[in-house]
Order: C-alpha cells, then structure tokens, then sequence
C-alpha cells in the first residue's frame, strides 16, 4: 500500500515527470504494487538506488497455486493507450519463493514509457511469467537491459501498438523464453540460456537482430516461427537442432536456412524498386554512451535557484547552464522559452533531468560546442525547438518533444523519444531506439549523414512518414497506425538517391482497411526515374540509390 501510494500520489496529468525514488533495501509486499491507469494519468519515473541493491520481493507462499488468474508483483498500467512516461530505473522485482501463480512485472506504456536495468527473478524457478508486455493497446515503449531468471515463460507479448526490446537476457525458463502473439515487437542482442526454445513467434511483426541462443534441446528449434512476419540477422544457436524452423502454411513465405547460423532471413520475399541485392545495409549500431554521474552534490543545481526579478525563464536557465559550478542541472518545475529566445547547452553541463517540470513555448534550446564530450538530457518534455549544432555527442532519453534538428556534426543517441527529427548535416551521424513520431509532417526527415533506427511506430495518414534525399538510413521495425479517415494520397517513405534500408514494416488501424492505410509504400526517385512499391506490408525493402553505379540499357 506504501509504495503503491507514493507512486500514485506522484503521477502528473501533464507532461512533467516526477520520480520516485527508492532507496535500497528489500520491499516485501503482499500484494500488487501498481500505478494509475488509463487516461490522463502520466509517470511517474520509478528510481532504484541500485540494480541489485532495491528489490521489490513477494512474500513466500502469497500466490502459491497456478490457475486462471493472473497476478502481478508490479504493474505500470492497462487499458486504453494514454499511460504515458512509465518509467522504472535499476531494480529487481522478486517473486520470491513457492508462488507459481505469480508473475513478475507487467510493464505497459504508450509513446514515452521505458524500463532499464531491471532484474525479474524467481528464486526457486517457479511462477508464470516474468515480463508481461500486456494485451490490447500496450506500447510503443521500450525495454533495455533486462533479465529475466525462473519461471515458465520468460517475456510475453500479446498486443496492438509495438514494443522495442534493447537487450534482453533470459535463463532458466521451462516453457519458452519469449512468446509473441500478434503483436510487432522488435528485438536487439538477445541472449538466451534455456532449454526450451528462446523464441516463439506465433504471429506478428518480428524482428530478431544480434541473438545468442544457447544450451538448447536438440529435438528442437531454437526459434519457432508459426505465422506472421519474421525478419532475422546474426542469429547464432547451440545445443539445438536448428536456428529457425517455420510450420508457416502460407505460400509467400520463405523457408528459413537450416543450421544454427543465420546470417540474414526475411520470411517474406525483399522488395526493391531498381534491382538490388535482398540484403540490408546492415549499418553499424552503437550503444548510447553514459556520462557519469555526478558525485558531488554541490554541483546539482535546480534551474529555479536562478529565478531573479527581471529575469525570463530563459534567462534563468542559462545563469544555471553557464555557472561553472554546475555539471547537473534539474528541472523541477516548467521553464517557458518564448519565440525569440535561445538557451543554449554549453560550458561545464553533462546532464540536465526533468524533475517534474518542462521547457515550454516556441523558443530554441541549442546544444552548442564548448564543455563535456558527451551530454545527456532525460525526462524532460521538450515542446521548444531543438537544435544539435555541435561536434560534441548529445543523448536524449525519455524526452517528449516537438522537432529536434540535427545541424552539427557530432554523435546524437535518441532513446524512447516521441518526437519528429530531422538531420542536415552529410557529416551528422543519428541512432535511435524506440522512436515515436505522430506529427502531420514527416517523423524523420534526412538531408544528408547516416541514420539508424531501431523501433519505430507513428500515426496517421496526413503525410509522408519519412523523407530522405541522399545520405544513409536503416529502419529495423516499423509500424504505421493508421488513424485517419481517408486513404493516403502520400506515399508512406518517399526517398531520392538514398542508401535505404526498412525492415519488419507493417500497419494496423481499428477501422476500415479499404479506407485507413497507406497503399503507397515507397515512392523512390534515381537519376530522374520515379518508381513505387505498393502494398501494406514488406519484411524487407532496400535501395543503394545513393552508392548504385548507373543504369546500363538492356537490350
């Protein structure tokens, strides 16, 4: 009830996101701690002290009987998709022991809602499952670096809006590792010790990139794949009989490789307007980089210290940003920066935390060079402008916005971020994890540099989605929700001489397929030729509009 409590008295009805933290120590609960749910009800962030140091643990013996009914030690919502900002930092949900009616965490989350460094454990390997990423209208929302040890199931999914999985360890299962039912969810460096299968796709959009599945039963697949879309790259198995075996009835589907290595696989045939190659870009990833975190507390500052008569918001901020006493700089209440006003990020600050509060208005906050290598913004709604002028290396996590403009030449990490971007710089390098986009213009707009995305969902029918001329760019998952109520007259990705890579592409609405989806995929222009790809759906489409030599006449 104390925790439950504190969480709930904590959740904002806009965009600010408090946090709740917890110290360590062991939590013993009789019962489901949960947040608010359903509309309105946004955050909070719930913190641990550390990973393995804060545990929330369910008492011995509470649910010791497996039935129909299904219970939680920790639940972040459910419902219609409007629980925002979910967000649990370093910790370790238990299940204790003799409860095999018990399941860990059933994470849900829509547009901005993560979880990262969490343990989900059962001490005696009993209990049902240890991730439930819900039903009905969970996600977009993402998991990063969790394990999950014991139970029958290790992660389940069985939704509409897509999840983002950035690493995933699961051991010990007795069912399967991860069950997919229907539901896009896309997946990078799983590893897996079981000797069940690791995967089970029973329908939906898959993606599976980077896996390492071991310690398998050699009578069976270490991926089973019965329906639905699969997309597959440097997928590694030992101990079982194969990597990926398909009982897929369907004709268009294509029969994985046999072995346990699996270079790249499309369940479906790869498309391509100008004849390319059936393979990806297969652009290098690189993880989000993390500044340290500041030790000495007389170098966090909250922005409000700096509040002065006389002084705009705006002004505030930046005393606090160029004060060289600082390296943290918290947020806790809203901030506004008005048309004509630019903050700019700069001097001595690594990291600035929203801490209840926003940056509002039609301003710019730039992030300019001069100060740390690497700088990180976090919690924090951002509905000024946005701007990445600079060399240095800028990470923004769970951060709401409206449009970032990556105009410098530096690194930008973008993770579990409803935002529209656009990069114009040929020297500008992007990675994004977990991207939301729901503006009417298009979500990623690239004029130059090279883009990596792994995990995107957006809204509507009112335009393009993406637009590249020139440059780089690799989707890994990708689902359009359709929610408008006409057809599109745009074409879904629109690209001109562009090295382009999409994979896992597919779309959902909740009313009419005749009238509510893009039937225009592609539209790809080279060296003055136009041509589409039509369709709904494609587990693979590339182009090399960008490297392609030119055209030779056919006799």
């Amino acid at each position: 009830d104390i925790l439950t409590r504190a969480i709930q008295d904590n959740n904002n009805s806009g965009w600010g996101n408090k946090i709740v933290y917890l110290p360590d120590g062991v939590y013993l609960v009789g019962k489901t701690v949960h947040q608010k749910e359903g509309g309105g009800n946004v955050g909070p962030c719930v913190q641990g002290q550390s990973r393995k140091g804060t545990i929330i643990r369910l008492k011995d013996g509470t649910w010791p009987v497996a039935d129909d009914k299904r219970r939680w030690v920790f639940k972040t919502g459910d419902g219609v998709a409007q629980n925002f900002n979910r967000i649990l930092r370093h910790l370790t949900i238990s299940i204790g022991k003799n409860n095999d009616g018990a399941s860990g965490l059933y994470f849900y989350g829509n547009n901005q809602s993560s979880m990262s460094e969490i343990d989900i454990i059962s001490e005696d390997g009993k209990g049902q499952i240890g991730l439930d990423l819900g039903d009905g209208e969970q996600g977009p929302c993402l998991v990063r670096n969790t394990l999950v040890k014991g139970f029958r199931v290790g992660a389940r999914s069985a939704a509409l809006n897509a999840v983002t999985i950035h690493n995933l360890t699961l051991e010990g299962q007795t069912e399967v590792g991860v069950h997919n039912r229907d539901h896009p969810l896309w997946i990078h460096g799983l590893t897996s010790v079981n000797r069940v299968p690791a995967v089970h796709v029973e329908k939906g959009n898959v993606v599976l990139v980077n896996a390492k599945l071991s310690g398998g039963d050699p009578a069976s697949p270490a991926v089973k794949f019965s329906d639905g879309m699969l997309y597959a790259r440097n997928v590694t198995a030992a101990g079982y009989g194969k990597a990926i075996d398909s009982t897929s009835t369907k004709k268009d589907v294509i029969a994985p490789p046999s072995g346990l290595s699996i270079d790249e696989y499309s369940s479906n045939q790869a498309a391509s307007l100008f004849d390319q190659a059936p393979r990806s870009l297969n652009l290098p990833m690189k993880e989000p980089p993390e500044p340290a975190w500041e030790q000495d507390m007389t170098k966090w500052a909250s922005a409000d210290w700096y509040r002065r008569d006389g002084r705009t918001d705006a002004e505030a901020l930046q005393a606090a940003i160029d004060d060289k006493r600082n390296t943290t700089i918290c947020i806790p209440t809203d901030l506004r920066i008005t048309g004509p006003e630019t903050v700019f990020v700069r001097g001595t600050i690594a990291r600035i935390i929203g801490t209840g509060g926003s940056l509002i208005g039609d301003g710019v906050l730039a992030f300019a060079d001069g100060g740390p290598a690497v700088v990180k913004i976090e919690r924090l709604a951002l509905t000024t402008y946005t701007h990445h002028r600079s060399a240095r290396t800028l990470v923004l996590e769970a951060a709401t916005g409206k449009w970032i403009h990556h105009d410098g030449t530096g690194h930008f990490f973008l993770t579990d971020c409803p935002i529209n971007m656009v990069v114009n710089n040929p020297k500008a390098h992007l990675w994004m994890w977990h991207f939301n986009s729901e503006q009417t213009t298009a979500g990623l707009t690239v004029n130059g540099g090279t883009s990596w995305v792994f995990g995107w969902k957006t809204e509507g029918t009112d335009g393009g989605r993406i637009l590249a001329t020139g440059g780089t760019l690799e989707i890994l998952g990708f689902l359009s929700y359709t929610g408008g109520s006409d057809k599109s007259q745009w074409p879904l990705i629109e690209i001109q001489n562009t090295d382009f890579t999409i994979a896992g592409l597919s779309q959902f609405t909740f009313g009419n397929w005749d009238k509510e989806v893009y039937r225009r995929l592609v539209k790809e222009t080279r060296r003055g030729e136009v041509k589409e790809q039509p369709g709904v759906w494609m587990a693979l489409f590339t182009s090399l509009g960008k490297s392609a030599k030119p055209a030779v006449d056919k006799p």
